[in-house]
């Protein structure tokens, strides 16, 4: 079983993201990250701005993962 990622472990990346928001493998790694962390509306968020910059995009699979309660 994996750690739960922190927020300070996550906030350099969102400010990444920030600075490079067509970065996609980026977009998505953050998203998991926030939903490993539990906030659901940031990952939803990053998840639905991705699928709307490319909804097709085969290297880029838009699936929400699936959450397990610890």
């Amino acid at each position: 079983m994996s750690a739960t990622p922190n927020s300070s472990a996550i906030q350099p990346l969102l400010e990444a993201l920030s600075f490079s928001p067509d970065n996609l493998p980026l977009r998505k790694h953050v998203a998991s990250l926030l939903t490993q962390a539990g906030r659901f509306a940031e990952a939803e968020e990053l998840y639905r701005t991705g699928l709307r910059q490319a909804p097709t995009t085969p290297s880029c699979s838009w699936v929400w993962p699936k959450h397990t309660p610890s």
